[in-house]
């Protein structure tokens, strides 16, 4: 029997229309997409699309092969749904693995409540930064910043983005001339988080800077803490200031203009790995209840 690995991308990209597309539907690397394509493109000797710049066009092959699994394939995942609707018992150890701040204010007390409401579960929570092999150390799912890197030992579920904050303290906000566009952010008082720019909307208006402030770092607590100190401006996820923004020690700046970029969270879970009731009803009750900071 021949390998089915690449039918679910294939599908996904037609009928999102680009690999971009499917990769966000699935909750993976453009890369991924891209490689598993290439690859079954290869086992069946044929081109599947015909790539140009403003679309993903189907061959004549790809659509025989379109029109031949997208059927089977929804077959398949409603054989899996029968199954698992005559065994919907929610009982069983469940490994679940947790980092950051957001993870441990926000996922952990939905956890607890989860198990409180189902008393069969055993949970077991690792909540460390360490990013654990789920397959190799039998952890059933993982909550998870940013897509996938290319990998088919995973698949990864879209649990919500958490929109990014521009923040400075009111002290360094009262010595700087008002800002009131992104025109304004003075790019020598913006502190650099993992040196990425700074890109804004607001309908159609977009506008970017390249902070060059004096302090750096990979961390958003470390940012928001220099924020409190006075060194900047920041630009970090909504979850690490909320509390300070209410109670007034940091001060929002541009709420009119969205950011561009956001920070995405995804429940990852092995590919190879049935999904039980429990691991089903758990990714089921974090997307039900998780919020976003209200902005």
């Amino acid at each position: 029997m021949g390998s089915l690995n690449g039918l679910l991308e294939f599908v996904a990209v037609v009928e999102r229309g680009t690999f971009t597309g499917a990769a966000r539907q699935m909750g993976v690397s453009v890369s991924h997409i891209s490689r598993q394509i290439a690859e079954l493109e290869g086992r069946l000797a044929a081109q599947l699309f015909v790539r140009t710049t403003r679309q993903m066009q189907l061959t004549e092959p790809g659509r025989r092969l379109f029109d031949t699994s997208q059927p089977l394939l929804q077959e398949l995942m409603r054989a899996q749904d029968i199954v698992l609707d005559t065994q919907d018992v929610v009982e069983g150890r469940l490994r679940i693995s947790l980092a950051g701040k957001f993870a441990e204010e926000q996922l952990v007390p939905l956890l607890t409540r989860f198990c409180t409401e189902h008393p069969l579960v055993q949970l077991e929570l690792d909540v460390s930064a360490r990013n654990v092999d789920l397959v190799a150390e039998g952890f059933h799912l993982a909550v998870r910043m940013g897509p996938l890197e290319s990998s088919s030992s995973l698949v990864a579920t879209r649990l919500l983005a958490v929109p990014l904050w521009v923040l400075a303290s009111p002290a360094l906000l009262r010595s700087l001339p008002p800002i009131r566009t992104p025109a304004d952010l003075p790019a020598e008082w913006c502190l650099p988080l993992v040196q990425r720019p700074w890109d804004f909307v607001q309908g159609a208006q977009r506008a970017s800077l390249q902070p060059a402030g004096r302090f750096a770092s990979n961390s958003g607590a470390a940012m928001t803490q220099a924020a409190l100190d006075g060194l900047g401006i920041v630009n970090v996820p909504a979850y690490y200031a909320h509390g300070l923004v209410a109670e007034g020690r940091l001060q929002r700046i541009l709420p009119d203009w969205d950011g561009v970029e956001h920070s995405v969270f995804y429940l990852v879970l092995p590919a190879s790995r049935h999904r039980s009731p429990p691991v089903r009803h758990v990714m089921a009750f974090l997307q039900a209840n998780v919020v976003v900071p209200p902005c």
